[in-house]
């Protein structure tokens, strides 16, 4: 479905734009736990990259969510480093 795949590469570029919240990562329906992952995975490097830049005193952005991050990739039974990006 061309709708789901536009949805999924939104999702992978930008989580943030197109859930609120790592929880909705783990709560849509159209996705499948794979999807999910590497959703959830992408926003887990995007928060990281916003902890660096804060630490680097380049403050401005929106505020990193990488402790609700990794809680939605625990409850999906995955943690920080698992299973490599496949594309």
């Amino acid at each position: 479905m061309k709708t789901a795949t536009f949805l999924m590469d939104d999702a992978v570029r930008d989580p943030a734009k197109v859930f609120q919240s790592p929880a909705d990562v783990v709560d849509a329906q159209s996705l499948n736990h794979e999807q999910k992952l590497k959703i959830l995975r992408h926003r887990e490097f995007d928060c990281r990259e916003l902890l660096v830049a804060e630490d680097e005193n380049m403050i401005g952005g929106k505020p990193a969510r990488l402790r609700e991050v990794l809680q939605a990739m625990a409850r999906l039974g995955a943690h920080s480093g698992d299973l490599a990006d496949r594309e």
